[in-house]
């Protein structure tokens, strides 16, 4: 199976597997998560779940996430980011 990985800066939904300390086949989890794709590798993807906004003048500080291995991917799409009225 072929993954397509968005542009870097996107906002995703990532479905992927994780395997637990016993490596074995029953220790599989089915996992997902949502944010911004911060960086891709060849071998992995790096998600942000919670970064700065930087129209604020005084923002500092750093960003939280995940890397998962694409081998691990089972989907990746697009979130629609629409604004809130």
């Amino acid at each position: 199976m072929t993954i397509t990985i968005p542009p870097k800066g996107s906002a995703v939904y990532v479905l992927y597997l994780e395997s637990g300390h016993s490596k074995a086949l029953l220790d599989v989890a089915e996992r997902e998560t949502l944010g911004w794709l911060n960086d891709e590798t060849g071998k992995g993807i790096y998600i942000q779940h919670d970064r700065i906004v930087d129209s604020f003048q005084n923002s500092h500080g750093t960003a939280s996430g995940i890397r998962i291995p694409i081998s691990s991917i089972v989907k990746i799409c697009l979130v629609d980011k629409r604004e809130s009225d």
